[in-house]
């Protein structure tokens, strides 16, 4: 899990419309509730528009569901998010490059 969230700190632009559409195509709300988590907390670096964040809440699970590794006692709800992710995750300061 630490590979994938050093990459994706070194990301300095994204094409929101691509990625969303992705995470449609995926049909998995715990994707597109991750997805949002990690967008929002990055939105203003890499300028990801309000209309993209909205989009994804549209996909998110109605009920807490577990990701990236969250399991039950190790895991914790992401504030505004139905994903339960790992305690690092949540409280990771991301770096840009």
């Amino acid at each position: 899990m630490e590979n994938l969230f050093d990459s994706l700190d070194l990301a300095v632009r994204i094409d929101a419309q691509a990625l969303i559409h992705d995470v449609h195509a995926l049909g998995k709300a715990t994707a597109a509730d991750t997805m949002d988590f990690w967008l929002e907390r990055e939105q203003s670096r890499l300028g990801v528009p309000d209309a993209a964040l909205e989009d994804l809440r549209t996909l998110m699970p109605t009920q807490p569901l577990y990701a990236l590794g969250g399991k039950p006692g190790g895991g914790k709800s992401a504030r505004d998010w139905t994903v339960i992710l790992p305690v690092d995750v949540i409280e990771r300061r991301f770096e840009g490059p």
